[in-house]
């Protein structure tokens, strides 16, 4: 097996279905595991009518806990986790085969995302920077997840998120996988769409409070030490390029039709 794609689900059908026709149309040797949280609204009847889907279908603590789960069954030889409105762009996990094969010293490859509202609309490509410790635990974590693919040499290592945690452990796995030693590289590329609702966990005060509070506990500092790698984030940003709009002009996604993809332009 090339390619484990695991994907959280609770009562996420509509966009569940279009993350899962993003992930069988790669032409790779992928397998898509589904952890289905309990659903009411049809996931766990169309899941299991799907036999190209392994699932584990129960409560979980969290849905770090429920994407522990699929890492506890994955079989491929690279690794990523989608969240259930998020789609893989076209050819991105051959892209990823690739650059793995190129980049034969790094355990991690991750990218940029285009980001899309509820009606499928262009809003802007988010791009990534090379990985800094500081800024993550200082400023913000900057590491577009849908976008991020590693080797089975990480799930081996008994590696897990920290299932206590709500919407920082994104960060919180990745801090701890360098900190194993374990190696990034960053392509400017996207490889995948994130879509923006306003609700979005990651956006929420619930968040931000856990956030200040994992600050705390993963670096000790002062408030000038915020503000010198939130600075110094702004200034790695503008000469990297970060705030040069992308030349993007179109991208193809899922949204009326799941035999195909659909065509969505960046500008009107």
């Amino acid at each position: 097996m090339k390619f484990s794609v695991i994907t959280a689900n609770l009562n996420m059908l509509p966009y569940l279905k279009k993350c899962h026709a993003s992930i069988m149309d790669q032409n790779v040797d992928v397998e898509h595991i589904i952890v289905d949280g309990g659903s009411t609204d049809g996931s766990v009847e169309w899941i299991k009518d799907n036999p190209n889907i392994i699932s584990i279908i129960g409560k979980d603590k969290s849905m770090y806990d429920a994407i522990n789960k699929g890492f506890d069954i994955a079989k491929g030889e690279y690794i990523s986790f989608l969240n259930a409105d998020e789609q893989l762009l076209p050819k991105s996990l051959k892209k990823a085969t690739n650059l793995f094969d190129k980049y034969l010293n790094y355990d991690f490859i991750y990218g940029n995302r285009i980001v899309i509202d509820h009606q499928n609309k262009f809003l802007k490509v988010k791009k990534s920077l090379p990985f800094n410790r500081n800024i993550i635990i200082y400023s913000h974590f900057y590491i577009s997840s849908c976008s991020t693919f590693f080797r089975r040499s990480v799930l081996d290592s008994k590696l897990r998120f920290n299932d206590k945690l709500i919407s920082v452990g994104d960060a919180d796995f990745f801090i701890n996988a360098m900190n194993k030693g374990f190696s990034s590289k960053y392509i400017n590329e996207s490889f995948a769409t994130f879509m923006f609702t306003g609700d979005n966990l990651s956006y929420s005060d619930k968040a931000k409070i856990e956030r200040r509070k994992w600050q705390k506990e993963t670096a000790s500092g002062n408030i000038l030490k915020l503000l010198f790698y939130k600075l110094f984030a702004y200034t790695l940003k503008l000469f990297s390029g970060y705030y040069i709009p992308s030349k993007i002009k179109l991208f193809k996604i899922y949204i009326n039709n799941l035999a195909t993809r659909e065509v969505v332009y960046t500008k009107k």
